[in-house]
């Protein structure tokens, strides 16, 4: 285990609606050292399926874990808050991607969920940059803004947050055929709790990153090289620029090359 024993971690048991995502002025990014985003619609249809399970045992349902580093800035005269996702980036864009599907699907402009949702998704009254609650990585970041920015023709209809969307918007029409309303899903959502995981300044995200990372499925060679050139950057400005402007032309000439 690669940390001191004086570098503990706060662990709290959270509710993944009310306090992670529908917080004003934060926003949660994924560092470029990363994996992109892969789950698909096995991972999503067992989301969905344990919402609906909660709806109807109306019991809270445990979805796992979210570990992140925290530091604030101020912008323009606003408190802001930015999180470093180190592990949950997966289930979070998931049920990111549902509070979408189901935004999308409400017909009613003025609907209260609807409201709410939207509230939960975008920051408002600040630098466009920040607007986006959820910033992913690379592609994924592109596609996410498609989908959070209703820009749906330029989607790419074979990434898997593509895919994930339109997966969870034709399971809430199934739902609606079922009797389950808007009103429910949602309350599903706020069913999902996690524990929240958030790291002092003492705690090295690089290294905990490594430790979440030794167990299940491994890294492959090349991720685990690509994280030991950018871990040891501490300005993930920097790790970004050093990701986009000789990581990514690397692997693009390696990929061409077979």
């Amino acid at each position: 285990y690669p940390y001191k024993k004086e570098e503990t971690m706060e662990a709290y048991n959270r509710p993944l609606y009310k306090e992670i995502i529908e917080g004003t002025y934060r926003q949660y990014t994924i560092p470029v050292y990363q994996r992109t985003y892969t789950w698909e619609k096995k991972q999503c249809k067992q989301l969905y399926d344990d919402i609906i399970s909660s709806i109807k045992s109306k019991r809270k349902h445990y979805l796992g874990s979210i570990v992140y580093s925290e530091k604030e800035a101020n912008d323009e005269g606003e408190a802001f808050t930015f999180r470093q996702i180190i592990d949950g980036q997966q289930r979070l864009t998931s049920v990111i991607l549902l509070l979408k599907a189901i935004y999308d699907s409400i017909p009613e402009e003025k609907n209260k969920i609807k409201i709410r949702i939207y509230n939960s998704l975008y920051n408002e009254n600040c630098e466009e940059r920040y607007k986006l609650k959820l910033q992913s990585i690379d592609n994924d970041n592109n596609e996410l803004k498609n989908v959070l920015l209703n820009n749906l023709s330029n989607l790419n209809k074979l990434s898997n947050i593509s895919k994930n969307y339109y997966y969870f918007l034709d399971r809430i029409e199934e739902s609606k055929k079922e009797k389950i309303s808007y009103e429910d899903l949602f309350k599903g959502i706020c069913n999902l709790e996690i524990v929240e995981i958030k790291l002092d300044e003492k705690d090295k995200p690089q290294l905990i990153f490594e430790s979440i990372n030794s167990t299940g499925k491994g890294l492959t060679n090349a991720e685990k090289i690509r994280n030991f050139l950018l871990m040891g950057i501490m300005k993930s400005s920097k790790q970004k620029k050093y990701y986009e402007e000789y990581w990514e032309p690397l692997c693009s000439c390696i990929g061409s090359q077979n």
